[in-house]
């Protein structure tokens, strides 16, 4: 993707980084838009799988097992208490009787990938590519 292909007011983070310009993300929308993400329901339907099916006869006593489980478990209540924190404090801030007024002034294209979107698009041949809003 060039910059000639993007719309007004879009530009690309390498751009962005060449010119100096830093930004934030807004991380607490992100990860309530998010919510709990797919790895997470693949987490639940895995350890509901190997904790209810009758194929595997695994004892209590196998370390592997419990670890694996208890991995499982504290991932996800990470998860569950990172959205709650999140929550509360996007309600903190829209109660702020005083808030930060903020004009949205361009869209910026991740053109970088990760080791997973490289992965993804060398499967599908397909540029995954996020934006966001400053």
């Amino acid at each position: 993707m060039t910059d000639k292909n993007l719309p007004p007011n879009f530009y690309l983070a390498s751009y962005l980084k060449k010119a100096g310009i830093r930004f934030e993300v807004n991380v607490v929308d992100t990860v309530i838009a998010k919510g709990l993400g797919i790895g997470s329901y693949i987490i639940v339907l895995l350890l509901l799988f190997f904790n209810c099916s009758g194929l595997f006869k695994i004892s209590l006593n196998n370390f592997y097992f419990v670890a694996v489980n208890l991995l499982g478990v504290l991932y996800l209540l990470y998860v569950f208490i990172r959205l709650f924190y999140f929550k509360k404090l996007r309600k903190i801030l829209r109660k702020d009787p005083a808030p930060v007024t903020a004009e949205a002034y361009a869209v910026v294209v991740f053109d970088e990938l990760n080791f997973y979107q490289k992965f993804i698009e060398r499967l599908f041949s397909k540029a995954v590519l996020k934006n966001a809003v400053i």
